[in-house]
């Protein structure tokens, strides 16, 4: 592959995943996307050039690994990005909590 090929290539990928995010906002009349952060959905908006952040839900019971959402906007929506990461915080308080285990650690055990 040359350089110019790739280089088209990635050009044709960043303005697929532009086009189907300003689709999906203006189809259903949203000002952000979210999905799970354990998704590639960040790291492809981010690609494309669009703002990206995430918000906690919490942490596993399994294993105590945190797990939350992604929020993805189109450029220059930062500032509705951070409203929602706002309202987010407001209604689930506790989702920032770590486990028990993280809040209670004894640093004269390591």
């Amino acid at each position: 592959m040359t350089k110019e090929e790739f280089e088209a290539g990635l050009d044709h990928t960043r303005t697929t995943i532009a086009n189907a995010i300003r689709k999906t906002l203006d189809d259903y009349g949203v000002d952000v996307i979210m999905g799970p952060a354990d998704d590639r959905l960040a790291s492809v908006a981010a690609g494309a050039g669009f703002p990206a952040a995430a918000v906690p839900l919490g942490y596993a019971d399994f294993n105590g690994r945190a797990f939350g959402m992604h929020i993805i906007g189109v450029a220059g929506s930062e500032s509705t990005i951070l409203k929602v990461m706002s309202a987010w915080e407001a209604t689930f308080p506790e989702a920032r909590m770590p486990p028990p285990l993280l809040v209670n650690w004894d640093t004269t055990c390591v």
